[in-house]
């Protein structure tokens, strides 16, 4: 399974071929597919056991924390430190959607991940609590709300929340 993640986040899932992830993994053909029977299983695989690595990291950073602001600046936080690693390509999840054919299993395990769902207008609502209307100290605005996660996807970019909601530079 680590062999199939690194290839194909690194260089995705249309681009590797089975082949590939066999030679990097020194494991049987016969072995792969008894394992997953197909290369879409193997990407399926390999997509939710990266969901299910993030979402332990997110409860662990939850964890560390008791009030709702602190809960979802951290969150913030956690996904700036993501995007600022040297091995950042981007959403696993948003990458391989975009590959996958239509109505196969990677498409629907893509489109059930949390990365689809942070770009969906429900998102903003998430953010209510925290992010009160009419707030002066708010760090994000109601336009700009939804398009958080995937700014941070694709640039790596943002200044700490907590900074910014705690008013200093």
């Amino acid at each position: 399974m680590a062999a199939a993640d690194e290839l194909f986040y690194g260089g995705g899932i249309n681009l590797v071929g089975i082949d590939r992830v066999i030679e990097h993994a020194g494991v049987a053909k016969a072995s792969l597919y008894d394992c997953f029977g197909s290369k879409e299983e193997l990407i399926r695989s390999y997509l939710q056991a990266r969901n299910e690595i993030r979402q332990a990291r997110i409860r662990d950073r939850l964890s560390r924390h008791t009030t709702p602001l602190d809960k979802i600046l951290s969150i913030f936080e956690l996904q700036a430190e993501v995007v600022a690693q040297p091995n950042f390509r981007g959403c696993a999840f948003l990458r391989a959607g975009a590959d996958a054919d239509e109505g196969g299993k990677i498409k629907q395990v893509c489109d059930q991940s949390p990365s689809s769902a942070c770009n969906s207008p429900s998102w903003r609502e998430r953010l209510e609590f925290a992010t009160p209307r009419g707030s002066a100290n708010s760090w994000c605005s109601y336009t700009t709300a939804p398009q958080l996660p995937l700014r941070l996807t694709v640039t790596g970019r943002l200044q700490s929340p907590r900074r910014r909601w705690r008013g200093s530079s």
